[in-house]
């Protein structure tokens, strides 16, 4: 009877541990797809980037925390601080950043016209075509709000 207890006693403690295993492995890859969605679906949420110091009151009272579409929409032309919004940028505005082309300009009017608008500027490498690389040479030159 006391082998028997003993065996009894290893597979609820071998249960345990699976469980536990099971659990971190769960939760594991739930925080590594919740993390990595970037646009996808993954991500329940995504908090949109604070405006630079420079932008705070720059064009308006109140300045747009989410920078979606609808932050001034009528003003397709650069602002003052010569950052193209390609929220609202037409194709000929956008041909005028390095590495976008007519096709690349398409594809930016195309995606913000079926999701909505960019919520933020590193949502252009959700733009087929555009990936690092290119962000890089944008970063410093597009805006969306």
């Amino acid at each position: 009877m006391h082998n028997r207890d003993r065996k009894k006693a290893h597979i609820t403690i071998f249960k345990t541990e699976l469980a536990f295993i099971l659990a971190a492995v769960t939760l594991t890859a739930f925080v590594l797809g919740f993390f990595s969605g970037k646009g996808k679906g993954g991500a329940v949420f995504e908090l949109a980037p604070l405006p630079y110091a420079g932008e705070i009151g720059s064009t308006s009272s109140s300045p747009s925390l989410t920078g979606g579409v609808g932050a001034d929409e009528s003003a397709a032309q650069p602002e003052v601080d010569g950052r193209i919004n390609i929220n609202t940028a037409d194709s000929s505005q956008l041909i005028t950043l390095p590495g976008i082309g007519e096709v690349l300009a398409g594809r930016i009017i195309a995606y913000r016209e079926e999701f909505g608008g960019f919520n933020n500027i590193y949502e252009i490498m959700d733009v087929s075509g555009i990936g690092e690389k290119t962000f890089e040479k944008l970063e410093s030159l597009i805006r969306v709000g």
